[in-house]
């Protein structure tokens, strides 16, 4: 039942602070703040070591540390305020640690946000900005569960970040298609449910990172040069696969560059490219600076699912873009930046590499002329077969 509790303002009751169950509550809510709205949290959290707001007591009701309502002001945004969070309840579930929560990070961040949420309300300028903490606090969205079928699209990504002729020649039964093979990127195929699986890996060298993680930061967009190229590269694919179903799974780097792909194409182009069927988008790069919209609209799109961690800083505005609608798998908390970023976290642990290619009814023994006609494939690909397709 909802409780409420008198209020000195213009309305005569607010609902009272509901107050953070536990930590996966805690860090679903930080991780959805923009920018303004940590800030006030920020604020507040000032307010309890000196730096007084007129009208609020100077003493919360619980003991905090004044070191934990430091490290949410010295915190560069809700995200890189979760790593802590995610230490602090490391530390305090570890047996052989002897720190504890009492006064810690979690007990100052519930005084802020319950000082917020009083505040706002009390003086009556709540309307749209109160909306937006009720609306986290009492509905915390905490994402899909993993399936299957995402994590052996992962692990995909194994393969793709390997340099060409190390790539393996199948992976959970499916065939590797060496013709589609670049630096950036590999294709596998499932001959029995006729899915092609596409994987494009992130940032490899330091010139990705200098020259297209430098662009995300100042413009939400990995280079046009490298977004035409991949378009071409998955136009060609569709064009050689036309009626099966195809499956993009991206990392970092690589899911900037797939936004824009997809939303920076031409009609024409985007014909093509609406053969796509799914599109996995695992700790995709992005910038809290710059505008936000393409992030919204390919967030948009009901092809795309996202994988990512409420500790991750380089996918923090996606966290932040994310609503009712938006299809997201959540990793597990971690308290490490790096290790919040890599896909790994979301594979199977075994990519089945010994596993037999299933062929299906109709295609028990199918032959480098007939595989055009009875997979429906483009005729470039028929010389395809002539290492790979083995009754």
């Amino acid at each position: 039942m909802v409780r409420y509790t008198k209020n000195k303002g213009t309305r005569p009751f607010r609902r009272k602070f509901p107050g953070f169950k536990d930590t996966n509550h805690l860090t679903s809510v930080l991780a959805s703040l923009n920018n303004d709205q940590f800030k006030l949290l920020q604020r507040f959290a000032k307010h309890y070591l000196g730096d007084h707001i007129d009208g609020i007591s100077t003493k919360s009701k619980n003991k905090v540390k004044p070191s934990s309502y430091k490290k949410i002001i010295d915190s560069s945004s809700s995200i890189a305020l979760n790593l802590h969070v995610i230490a602090e309840d490391n530390n305090h579930n570890d047996p052989n640690s002897e720190s504890h929560k009492g006064g810690g990070l979690g007990s100052a961040i519930q005084v802020v946000a319950s000082t917020a949420w009083d505040q706002l309300k009390a003086q009556g300028i709540g309307g749209q900005a109160i909306s937006w903490l009720e609306e986290k606090m009492l509905n915390p969205l905490h994402g899909q569960d993993l399936t299957q079928d995402d994590q052996e699209n992962a692990d995909l990504l194994i393969e793709a970040y390997l340099d060409k002729d190390k790539r393996a020649p199948k992976v959970h039964g499916w065939l590797h298609l060496p013709k589609y093979d670049s630096s950036y990127a590999t294709v596998y195929y499932d001959p029995k449910l006729q899915d092609v699986h596409i994987a494009i890996r992130g940032s490899h060298s330091a010139h990705d990172w200098i020259h297209h993680n430098t662009k995300i930061l100042v413009g939400q967009s990995g280079g046009k040069e490298l977004v035409d190229t991949v378009r071409d590269y998955l136009m060609e694919i569709s064009t050689d696969f036309p009626n099966h179903n195809l499956e993009v799974v991206s990392h970092s780097l690589s899911g900037t560059i797939m936004k824009d792909v997809i939303l920076d194409a031409s009609p024409e182009e985007t014909k093509l490219l609406d053969n796509i069927d799914e599109m996995l988008f695992i700790s995709p790069g992005s910038s809290p600076w710059p505008d936000q919209s393409s992030i919204r609209n390919i967030m948009a799109d009901p092809r795309s699912k996202f994988f990512l961690n409420k500790s991750d800083i380089i996918s923090q505005t996606f966290n932040q873009n994310i609503t009712d609608d938006t299809r997201f798998v959540y990793g597990e908390p971690m308290s490490n930046p790096y290790e919040a970023h890599q896909y790994r976290q979301f594979t199977s642990g075994d990519s089945e590499y010994d596993k037999e290619v299933e062929w299906g009814d109709e295609l028990t023994a199918p032959s480098p002329d007939s595989a055009s006609i009875k997979w429906d494939v483009g005729s470039n690909t028929e010389t395809l077969f002539d290492n790979l397709v083995k009754p």
